[in-house]
């Protein structure tokens, strides 16, 4: 974890910490719930775990978004190391089947230009696999929580949770309890912000293309890197404006939005 961190340090300085669009807000959303202003009318989707996190960094003000970003980077070589971990225990130890599988993520899609930007992906990757690792290894609970942690980033790893949580909850009673708190809470912390940031509880269920319409933005391109928002005229209204960060502009600087 040290080297990861040490190497995501040194990455700061050969690629600019600039994040996308969607880290953006959820720094945003950090700092508006640090000041019990929340509000998500406009946006991307509401993610919680990054949401709480940036709500933790917002104390930093404009360090945020390199503390962010730096996160994010760690988070990437940690699934990177992980993947080697996991590859190598499924293969009875060989070192070419973890060299492999830590191929296989690092290569995964747009995954480094994702997580230079502080983008979820390589979140969601070191969640998984940690959980994994800790299943394999018979911690119960550090799997539960990294499953916790990528029902908090993404919905579409709640049938994981659930096909898991049933496992776990035949296997061993003694963790009934935090399946069932586990239960109640992921769902909680996705849609009662929502509803008290914008009052409709669904709004994080757009399409991109919903999104980019109520939002008055162009079809996001991605050229040259992951999806970015090309702002039109509508984009920068008083309300954006009137209510932005005092140090951190509401929406993400030119140099990100191509």
């Amino acid at each position: 974890m040290a080297l990861a961190a040490a190497l995501a340090a040194l990455s700061l300085a050969l690629v600019a910490p600039a994040p996308s669009y969607d880290p953006w807000m959820w720094l945003l959303w950090g700092r508006e719930v640090a000041e019990a202003s929340l509000d998500t009318r406009d946006g991307p989707a509401f993610k919680p775990l990054p949401v709480a996190v940036c709500a933790l960094l917002a104390p930093l003000g404009a360090a945020a978004p390199v503390a962010w970003v730096l996160l994010v980077r760690t988070a990437g070589l940690v699934a990177v190391y992980l993947a080697w971990r996991v590859g190598r225990r499924l293969a009875g130890g060989s070192r070419l089947a973890g060299a492999l599988a830590a191929a296989a993520v690092l290569l995964c899609g747009r995954l480094i230009g994702f997580t230079a930007s502080g983008a979820e992906p390589a979140l969601v990757l070191a969640a998984a696999l940690g959980g994994v690792e800790a299943w394999a290894a018979g911690r119960h609970r550090l799997a539960l929580a990294c499953a916790a942690a990528c029902g908090l980033l993404r919905v579409e790893a709640w049938p994981f949770l659930l096909a898991g949580g049933v496992v776990l909850w035949r296997r061993a009673p003694q963790h009934r309890p935090a399946l069932g708190l586990a239960a109640v809470l992921i769902p909680a912390a996705w849609f009662v912000p929502e509803w008290l940031g914008s009052g409709d509880l669904l709004r994080s269920g757009m399409t991109v293309e919903e999104t980019a319409a109520r939002m008055g933005y162009s079809e996001p391109s991605a050229v040259g890197g992951p999806p970015v928002w090309q702002p039109s005229d509508r984009a920068f209204s008083g309300y954006e404006w009137e209510n932005g960060f005092r140090s951190w502009p509401r929406t993400p600087p030119s140099s990100v939005l191509g």
